[in-house]
This record gives C-alpha cells, structure tokens and sequence, in this order.
C-alpha cells in the first residue's frame, strides 16, 4: 500500500478557475459589422476605437464568399477588414474571454488596437499588408459543420485593454492568393462573468465552457505559436517557456519563465495518435538565428531534441512513465520524463510527459558514432539504433525478421540510427544478420 500512495503523489494537483459563474456572448459572427475590402491598405488607425469608419460598408456578418454560409458577400479579394463595436457594462465581472474564429485562411484579431490573437501569417506585433497572403492555406469549419477554432485571451492583457464602456473588435482576414475560391471571416466573443448578473446575450449553441487553467504543482509549459498552425511537416519556430519553481511549489500561469524562455522548433509527432484530441509533439530547443540550443530542460541533462507525449489512450497517465523508470532502475538507458502541464497559446492541453527524444548521445543512447567509411572490422559492429514499430506505408531499406511475433506475422524492424538512407550496404548486412542470429 505504501508503494501505491508513492505513485499517486506524483499526480499532480491543479486549479482551474472556479470564479465563473457562467457564460454570455457580447459579439456574434451575424452582428452588424463596418467591413472594408482588401483593394488597398487602410488608415492605419483602423483598428482603433476612436477611428471614423463612415466610410466602410456595412453588412450583416459573416462577410464573405465561396463557400455558401455568407450573410454577406464580397468581391474576391486577399484581405477583409472588420470592425464591430461593442459594450462592457462593468469589466470588473469578466472573469475570462474567449474569442471564436472561422477563418479562411488567415486572420489577426485586435481589441483596442492591441493583438489578441492571429493565425497562419506573419508574427506576433506586425499588421500584414492588404495584399499578403497566408502562411498557409486553412478552411473554415462551420461552413461543412464544424465549430470555429478557439483562441483564449491572456487574462493580464484582457485586464489592460478591456474598457468599461466601448471598445472595438477588429479583425483583418486574409485568403491564401488572390484567386483563391473563398474566404471567410466570422467571429465571436465571449465572456466568463463572475456574477449572477445578465447583460449580454446566451452563448452559441455549440459553445463548450473552456477550462481555464491558472495553476498547478507540476512544472507548466507554455508555447506561443506566434499566429502559426502546428502541423506534423514542416517544423514551425516559435516560442516556448517553462515554469517549474520547485518540487512541493505551486506554478502559476502568470509566473515567470525561470526553466526555459527561448526559441523552439516543433511538429506533431507519431502516426495514429495525430487523430486523438490530445496530440504529440516533437521539438527542438533552439538559440536566436535557428541553431541546434543544447539546454537542460527540467533537470535532465543537456540536449536540443524533446519530446512532449500526450497520454491519451492511457487514462491513467502512468502506463509509459512507469516502463520508462523500470528500464533505468534496471541498468539500461531509457528516456527520461518529467510530468509537466501543457499551454499552447493559451489554451490548456492537459498533462503532458516532456521526455527525451531517443537518439545517440552521451546522455542518451551512449554508443560509438557509425559514420559511411566504417564497414569492416570492429568499427563495423556499430552503434546501430533499430526499433520494431508499425509499417507506415513510406516504404525504403528496413526489413521483416525471420522470426515471427506471437500474432503469427514476423517482425517489422526499421534503422533508426544512422537513417536507412546514411547506411552503407555492408552495415545493412551486418545488423540484419546480427538481429536474426541472435
């Protein structure tokens, strides 16, 4: 019994914001908004408040074209620019505030002329031309049945920049090219309120009451992507902080970075698993102008490439972190994990496993470098690093055993260090016929 009470006290104990009493919508995607069609860039007070907007046309949103689902509908164009006034009647009761964006295929979002959220262009502080294009190419949701993508506004800034009183809502929307077939731009605002009171209007009917995440005895991870989608290829840079003030500590969200402040590159990691809610990533912690950062992270030793896996199927959370330990505890090498929360702008993903990615190091893996010229004699005999994992159709140099598993079907064996396409034919032979005479 001992033991078990051991394991449990390495979960974690979390606070979630309780001071909500529930939530209202003060700005709706078919409110009446001022909109300007992205033939020439705007006053670049446009995003102001104070700003005169008589100019602009007006139209029920959402604004745009293409894809069926348009109050309002526009000339094709590379960019669409919004504004919707709206009031807050007193904002010592907003307890949080989610903004809610269909969106194609890129948008940057500002209340009072101050960034609130972007996606899929440019970088966090700059105000991407009428004529740019987005990083990428992103289709709306709600359009074929989906819900708008959800974006949670840091509740420091929302405490400078809300007024008591009006304020504006205004959101650029850009297409990926000027010919694309649509785009679409619709928008939402909601608030957490803290009191009994009613002043704005029911919530979606797909609206889920977020998480709101403010504390935890576990280290935090925060990442901001900078308006960038993650995706499994390419790698997107953006930035990453940790908070850890010590084991028996709390952390809080609003604390500072004192484990990691820094550049990372990152991509979803795994095959199936990318289908799960709860997603995997790979990083790689990196200085100013993109090289390789070697950093302590969390306690373990020095290196750039990380993994952050997410225990999804695994309720219990344990399962992985508990084989890993085993392994070390037993003399072998096995990745090293630490519990962390998880933030990816500033939205809580849950519990996360940061762990070293595998790979040949002396912290790591620690086996000889096998470099293209070692094919005979004792430098032949490696390191080599292979794994046993599914087929995942890419095809190339790996092989099947001759032995099979106890489903019947021999085994799948992949290189994993050096890369099949870095072996030699000779350091192929050498570990196949090693692997099956064993």
């Amino acid at each position: 019994m001992k033991k078990l009470i051991l394991l449990f006290a390495c979960l974690p104990f979390l606070t979630l914001s309780q001071n909500i009493d529930h939530w209202e919508t003060a700005v709706f995607d078919n409110d009446i908004w001022k909109y300007l069609e992205g033939t020439f860039e705007p006053d670049t007070n446009w995003r102001k408040l104070a700003f005169n907007d008589a100019s602009w046309l007006q139209g029920q949103g959402g604004v745009g074209y293409g894809d069926g689902d348009d109050n309002t509908v526009i000339n094709p164009v590379t960019s669409l620019y919004l504004r919707k006034q709206f009031t807050i009647v007193d904002t010592s009761e907003i307890a949080a505030t989610i903004l809610h964006v269909d969106y194609d295929d890129a948008f940057v979002a500002y209340l009072n002329n101050v960034e609130i959220a972007r996606a899929n262009i440019g970088s966090v502080g700059d105000h991407p031309l009428y004529n740019q294009g987005s990083s990428s190419l992103h289709e709306a949701q709600m359009y074929q049945g989906g819900n708008p993508d959800q974006f949670v506004i840091n509740t420091q800034l929302l405490s400078s920049v809300l007024n008591q009183g009006n304020n504006i809502l205004s959101v650029q929307v850009h297409n990926d090219n000027i010919s694309s077939s649509d785009l679409t731009g619709r928008i939402f605002l909601s608030l957490g309120i803290s009191t009994t009171t009613t002043n704005y209007s029911p919530t979606p009917s797909w609206f889920q009451p977020p998480l709101i995440f403010t504390t935890s005895n576990l280290p935090i991870v925060v990442i901001n992507t900078l308006g960038q989608n993650i995706v499994d290829d390419p790698r997107i840079v953006c930035d990453m902080g940790i908070i850890d003030n010590g084991f028996g500590n709390i952390n809080s969200v609003n604390d500072a970075f004192n484990d990691y402040n820094g550049k990372i590159s990152i991509e979803y990691r795994g095959s199936s698993s990318q289908s799960f809610p709860k997603k995997p990533y790979a990083l790689e912690t990196q200085d100013s102008i993109g090289n390789n950062n070697n950093v302590s992270l969390l306690g373990m030793p020095v290196e750039n490439d990380w993994i952050l896996y997410a225990p999804y199927t695994d309720k219990s959370l344990m399962r992985n972190f508990l084989t890993f330990d085993l392994g070390r505890k037993m003399g072998n090498y096995s990745p090293r994990t630490v519990y962390c929360e998880l933030v990816v702008n500033g939205d809580y993903k849950g519990i996360y496993i940061l762990m070293e990615k595998i790979k040949r190091d002396n912290d790591r893996v620690d086996i000889a470098k096998l470099d293209s010229n070692d094919v005979a004699g004792d430098s032949l005999t490696g390191g080599y690093i292979i794994k046993v994992d599914k087929y995942t159709g890419t095809g190339g140099l790996d092989w099947l055993s001759d032995f099979p598993n106890i489903g019947g079907n021999n085994l799948y064996i992949q290189y994993h260090y050096p890369q099949a396409s870095a072996l030699q034919p000779q350091q192929m032979d050498y570990i196949e016929h090693f692997m099956d005479s064993f």
